[in-house]
């Protein structure tokens, strides 16, 4: 089990100023104002715990991002606030400790009836990832008997009457991504590979499909893999094909963990580097492709950056899809904390600010003309897609 100050020490060094600045993070996990109690008018504590998925935490990108908005807002507050930051080797974990988390915190609302009716505003569990919602509902009479809320992140609705969820959708961004894309790159060496690190999280599908309708590639050029290969880059660099890989993993998430395997393919397999442009939807995934980019001083292929601004690391990255976790995590933890309950169901696109592009400092004119221009466009499209799709 990974608590806290530990997590970070487990990636690569050359993560230095994200590292530096999750110390910072980390050292307050569960600390509150030594001025305070530590109880509410109640004589019981506010309790935030967090469950990253496996080995999330520490990815300098969409959980270190949902880990600053909790502890940012932790600190803005004068109300009493324990956050417990939780990262799991494996999903096995994490349904055991689940249910070690529900009973700790259980024992607190077991006695007096007028405190167990407290639960739902003094204690939020709070799941970064739509792949805990099978768990959590294993675990639904341990929820509603002691009243706990829980909060699904980056995920779509549930039908549990004790869970909330909140999801930021990727697909007008993606489809400015893909728009953007096909300005960049020339009109004869327009080779796309796009990674998605699990299929059924919605989040990459729509990105995915996003991306499709801007780039706009004929049916016949699409290829879909379940896994890369050095022969299966070649073959759709040979064949023009726009290529697509499934990461996902039943167990470890190891689509979203391949920081290392996307390294190693980049770094060895020469005919990936053929490739114009990747869109690593991955999230701490494209940690290998910043690595490779640093490390080489020859012009190469693009990288799109995902989930926060990537150009911070390398010229190569023309422009990022930026979903704002961290504000995501301020406003439902701030509401919570005023009105002791959730929204049912909360989701924002491109026009609501959570989620946009953001081009690196040295865009040209063109991808900014193209960008600022079909904005209205995009949300629009946005619109219809999730129409369409409810």
């Amino acid at each position: 089990m990974k608590y806290n100050s530990d997590w970070m020490f487990t990636k690569s060094l050359y993560w230095i100023l994200p590292a530096i600045f999750l110390t910072f993070l980390t050292t307050s996990c569960t600390n509150t104002n030594s001025s305070q109690s530590g109880e509410d008018d109640s004589g019981i504590r506010k309790n935030v715990i967090i469950f990253y998925p496996p080995n999330g935490l520490g990815d300098s990108s969409y959980n270190d991002n949902i880990c600053y908005g909790v502890h940012k807002t932790e600190n803005s507050f004068k109300t009493p606030l324990r956050v417990t930051d939780y990262s799991p080797d494996s999903w096995t974990q994490s349904k055991n400790d689940l249910e070690l988390f529900l009973k700790k915190y259980g024992e607190l609302y077991e006695d007096e009836e007028q405190n167990k009716s407290l639960a739902k505003k003094n204690v939020l569990f709070i799941f970064c990832d739509q792949d805990y919602i099978p768990l959590v509902e294993k675990a639904k009479d341990s929820f509603e008997e002691y009243g706990f809320l829980a909060l699904f992140l980056d995920s779509p609705k549930t039908d549990l009457s004790f869970a909330r969820s909140l999801y930021i959708s990727t697909y007008g961004a993606s489809y400015l991504a893909g728009l953007l894309s096909r300005t960049l790159l020339p009109g004869n060496n327009q080779r796309v590979c796009l990674l998605l690190a699990n299929e059924n999280q919605a989040s990459v599908v729509d990105a995915y499909n996003g991306f499709i309708d801007g780039f706009e590639p004929a049916e016949d050029e699409r290829k879909i893999i379940n896994k890369v290969n050095a022969e299966d880059y070649e073959q759709a660099y040979e064949n023009n094909i726009f290529f697509v890989t499934k990461t996902d993993s039943d167990d470890d998430q190891s689509g979203y963990n391949s920081e290392y395997t996307n390294y190693v393919n980049i770094r060895f397999h020469a005919p990936a580097k053929q490739f114009s442009l990747f869109f690593p939807m991955c999230r701490g995934g494209i940690n290998g492709f910043l690595r490779y980019h640093r490390e080489t001083i020859i012009d190469s292929f693009y990288t799109i950056g995902v989930e926060t601004d990537c150009s911070i690391y390398t010229r190569h990255v023309p422009f990022s899809l930026v979903r704002h976790m961290d504000r995501a995590a301020e406003l439902c933890l701030s509401k919570w904390i005023k009105e002791g309950d959730l929204p049912l169901y909360q989701q924002f696109g491109l026009e609501s600010g959570y989620v946009n592009i953001v081009l690196s400092p040295d865009s040209t004119e063109l991808l900014k003309s193209t960008l600022e221009s079909n904005i209205s466009t995009a949300i629009e499209k946005e619109r219809l897609y999730d129409e369409n799709s409810n």
